[in-house]
């Protein structure tokens, strides 16, 4: 079963890795231009402080340092770069859409192809999976890999310690905490970065499967769904708005459990008829 799922993640693979490279390449050179663009920005407002031009080297001057640290500009580098992800990662929900709706809309009709092989239709639900967590996984490791560059060279340019960077943003964005935005500890990114893409990916295949599986009220029942987990998700965290380690274990039987209905129901979709 193991190598069937990779055979057929191999296939989905190759048809988005266009895509995937694409918004890979893009995230990168937004992450440049926002560094290369705060980066001018503060030297210019040194040089101008001092009435001299020094260049880049104006950031490891006491004036440099101070004003550097003033202006928050490894706080701007990272919100705006972390938005900059927020907008791949939104993508890449709605090529979780498109995922599917390509093969039922595809005049080949190469998904009913699969659903007549005589094989668990739900390895094509597991393939699909993969090949999101694939796409999803290697923006948020895109975007880390970025930070921890960038906070290298502000270290080489200014001498302000990687520890002094990441307390200076984590101070900032305290207030984000209760949004579970931004994740600060190691439970907190595996929570949000690693189990609630799978989370999230799967309430939408749950929901596309729905749309499909009945020709005139599916499309309803599908967004319905999508809605009740995402009202559910948002009462969970006003519920227990205050980051705790009784809110990261409610959040993770949340994601469980969205999980294991999730892919139970798509089971029992895929074992029934399908509509284009």
């Amino acid at each position: 079963m193991v190598n069937k799922i990779l055979t057929l993640f191999d296939i989905e693979f190759k048809r988005i890795h266009k895509v995937f490279f694409a918004i890979l390449g893009l995230l990168t050179l937004s992450n440049i231009l926002i560094f290369t663009y705060q980066i001018y920005v503060n030297v210019r407002a040194i040089e101008n402080e001092m009435a001299v031009k020094v260049g880049i080297s104006a950031l490891k001057s006491e004036t440099g340092i101070s004003m550097f640290r003033e202006q928050n500009a490894p706080v701007f580098i990272y919100i705006f770069s972390f938005l900059t992800m927020l907008l791949a990662l939104i993508w890449c929900l709605y090529y979780s859409v498109r995922i599917w709706n390509r093969d039922f809309n595809d005049k080949s009709k190469s998904i009913y192809t699969l659903f007549m092989l005589p094989e668990n239709k739900f390895i094509i639900f597991l393939s699909k999976l993969l090949t999101m967590l694939a796409l999803v996984y290697s923006v948020i490791f895109v975007q880390y890999l970025c930070w921890f560059i960038e906070g290298m060279i502000i270290n080489q340019l200014t001498n302000i310690s990687m520890m002094e960077i990441i307390n200076s943003i984590n101070l900032s964005n305290a207030s984000f905490i209760e949004l579970n935005c931004i994740p600060l500890y190691p439970m907190e990114f595996f929570m949000y970065y690693m189990l609630g893409p799978i989370v999230v990916i799967t309430v939408i295949f749950t929901s596309v499967l729905m749309s499909k599986s009945k020709k005139r009220s599916g499309g309803f029942l599908g967004v319905v769904w999508t809605i009740s987990w995402i009202m559910m998700y948002f009462s969970n965290s006003a519920l227990n708005s205050l980051y705790s380690d009784k809110h990261l274990i409610v959040d993770l039987i949340f994601y469980m459990i969205a999980i294991l209905v999730g892919t139970l129901l798509s089971y029992n979709l895929l074992k029934k008829q399908v509509y284009a």
